[in-house]
């Protein structure tokens, strides 16, 4: 999994665009007071609930991994912090490809089917999230116009998203029967492991238990949001917490610099701000909550990694 030098620097440049953007015009005395405002207690739940989103994940991935082996939700938990924590240190977003490769190690799974099965999280987490963009709450759209087009917008990428599973799904044979040899042989066979992950889509019953603890994952992540609200001097507010959860989602997907530094803080500095929130306090907002994650993933993943044998040298 090898880090070019022009993916890092692309990845800087992209999070140096995104952090001017957010701090020019910033008073740095009161985003310091803001930051210094914080009330640890709140921070301390945002904390346990960005644990309890990543077992719900974990749990997830064991739903979607059950047709090919059975694996515990607390192991699989283990490697999604590790797989985190991978993205917050290394640029490149290389942890989904990561904790493909040390579940199918550890497991004795055929790597591009747990890689598929990851590929199909992500399917998930993309579709609950233009989902909720389609059904922001009324109240929000009359405070920020632009919200009504967003909902539209997500409408129509939802469609070709489910549009899209649904093709892949259909034409998954079709792609893979054929005897291919030599390198191209063994690039079909990769993917006809890959595509064996996809599989689970055609499971209504796995897939929908899935979908359903997707919901349960973005809940808790609406908590985390929600509950640092009044740990920071901002009046709680259930609306804009669905709006901040949907433009940073979105925007993390933009490649950056190691932890999503500048796409992160722009997206939920932008959407507290639109929504009433002034600029220093929504900026502080954003760096604490940038802060409880990484916290939360980082120091658990190493020492996760470390217990497994985990080689640098081999993730990068």
């Amino acid at each position: 999994m090898k880090v070019t030098w022009k993916r890092i620097v692309f990845g800087v440049i992209v999070s140096g665009l995104f952090i001017y953007l957010t701090i020019r015009g910033l008073n740095w005395e009161q985003v310091f007071e803001h930051l210094k405002s914080l009330n640890p207690l709140w921070f301390i739940l945002t904390v346990l609930f960005t644990f309890v989103a990543m077992y719900l994940r974990g749990m997830r991935w064991a739903m979607l991994l059950s047709p090919y082996k059975k694996i515990p939700s607390l192991y699989l938990f283990s490697i999604e912090l590790i797989g985190y924590m991978v993205n917050y240190l290394l640029p490149g977003k290389l942890g989904e490809i990561v904790k493909s490769y040390v579940a199918g190690e550890d497991r004795n799974i055929s790597k591009g089917v747990v890689f598929g099965t990851v590929v199909v999280e992500r399917i998930l987490d993309l579709a609950f999230i233009l989902l909720l963009g389609v059904f922001l709450p009324p109240e929000l759209k009359a405070r920020v116009p632009v919200v009504k087009k967003i909902s539209i917008g997500s409408l129509i990428l939802l469609c070709v998203v489910l549009g899209g599973i649904l093709i892949m799904h259909q034409f998954r044979e079709k792609l893979t029967q054929k005897d291919y040899r030599g390198w191209i042989g063994r690039i079909m066979c990769s993917l006809e492991k890959f595509s064996q992950g996809l599989d689970v889509i055609g499971s209504p019953s796995v897939l929908l238990r899935a979908f359903i603890v997707t919901g349960l994952v973005w809940f808790f992540t609406f908590l985390q949001l929600y509950v640092l609200m009044p740990g920071m001097g901002i009046r709680p507010d259930m609306a804009l917490s669905l709006f901040a959860i949907f433009l940073f989602t979105l925007g993390i997907t933009i490649p950056s610099s190691p932890g999503d530094i500048g796409p992160f803080h722009y997206f939920i500095t932008i959407a507290l701000v639109s929504g009433g929130v002034q600029k220093d306090l929504a900026f502080a907002y954003a760096v604490v909550y940038h802060l409880s994650q990484f916290i939360t993933v980082v120091p658990s993943g190493i020492v996760i990694s470390l217990t497994k044998g985990l080689s640098w040298k081999e993730v990068k």
